[in-house]
């Protein structure tokens, strides 16, 4: 499971982006996968953890 931090959260455009901790590239979190993870009310500097897909999106994302 990896860990980030959200550096963006606008809910008016639907989507957060993650900075990982790791060095990698930023990930965008679309609105429907923020719905499926009940996390909606994510705000900016908030840590979070994840799985990435093989297919690059975000699985399993949680606070934390």
């Amino acid at each position: 499971m990896a860990t980030g931090t959200v550096s963006v959260s606008d809910p008016n455009k639907g989507y957060v982006i993650i900075t990982p901790r790791d060095g990698s590239g930023d990930i965008t979190v679309d609105w429907q996968d923020l719905q499926a993870a009940g996390l909606t009310d994510l705000k900016a500097n908030e840590g979070v953890t994840f799985d990435k897909g093989a297919d690059g999106r975000i699985q399993h994302l949680r606070r934390g």
